[in-house]
C-alpha cells in the first residue's frame, strides 16, 4: 500500500528526506533475521494482560529498537534516528513492512501489509493521528521548523488489498508491476514466498 505524506516541507528538502528514508528501510529490512524472532515472542505475550508479561512486551520492545538503532544509525542523519528507530519498531510489531519512499508531488511511503490484521492496524494509526504526529515530529526536526504532516492512502487502493488479502487471488504478485513502474529509485524489493501469504503492496 502507498502512504501520502502531504506537508509544507521545502520541495528539496523533502526530496533529500525521502531518500534518506528509503535508505533507512534498506537497513530495516536487513534486520529481519534478528527481529523476527522477538516479534514472535512479543506476539504471543498479547493475550496476557498480567503485569509481568507487559514487562516482558517492554523488555521485547526496547531490544527490537536496539536493533534498529545499531543498523539506521549508519544511513540516519542523528537528529531524525530516534524518529526512525520510533517508526520502524512500531511498524514492525503491527506486521507492516515499509520497502521504500518516493518523491513527487508530495513524499510517498510504500508498504508491504501481509494480513488484514495489519491493513486494519496500519488504518487505526492513520485514524488516530499517531503517524501524522510521528511524521510531522520527524519532518519538523529535520527541517528546524514546525511541519505538519498528513498521512492518507487511496480508498479504491485500501478495498483492492482488502480484497487481495481475503481472496485466493491475493496470492498473486500483480501488485509488483506497479512497483516496478512507480518506483523511481531503482531500488530491488526483497522476494517473499507466495505460497503462505497473501501480499499486497
Amino acid at each position: 500500500m502507498r502512504l501520502h505524506l502531504e506537508s509544507d516541507l521545502d520541495k528539496n528538502k523533502e526530496n533529500k528526506l525521502s531518500n534518506i528514508m528509503t535508505a533507512e528501510m534498506q537497513a530495516a529490512i536487513k534486520c529481519t533475521a534478528s527481529v523476527s524472532p522477538l516479534l514472535e515472542q512479543y506476539r504471543q505475550t498479547l493475550t496476557d494482560t498480567c503485569q509481568s508479561v507487559e514487562c516482558d512486551r517492554s523488555d521485547i520492545e526496547h531490544r527490537i529498537r536496539k536493533i534498529y538503532r545499531k543498523a539506521l544509525k549508519r544511513v540516519c542523519p542523528r537528529n531524525v534516528l530516534e524518529h526512525f528507530v520510533k517508526l520502524c519498531t512500531r511498524f514492525a510489531l503491527h506486521g507492516i513492512y515499509p520497502d521504500c519512499a518516493d518523491f513527487g508531488h508530495s513524499i510517498i511511503l510504500y508498504c508491504r501489509i501481509l494480513t488484514i490484521e495489519a491493513q486494519s492496524a496500519l488504518k487505526q494509526m492513520i485514524d488516530s493521528g499517531e503517524l501524522a504526529e510521528l511524521f510531522s515530529e520527524m519532518f519538523s526536526v529535520f527541517a528546524d521548523a514546525m511541519i505538519v504532516v498528513t498521512v492518507s492512502f487511496s480508498a479504491e487502493e485500501y478495498d483492492t488489498a482488502y480484497q487481495l488479502l481475503t481472496s485466493t487471488a491475493g496470492k498473486a504478485t500483480c501488485f509488483d508491476k506497479n512497483y516496478k513502474s512507480n518506483n523511481k529509485n531503482g531500488f530491488s524489493f526483497p522476494s517473499l514466498s507466495m505460497s503462505d501469504d497473501h501480499t499486497h503492496r
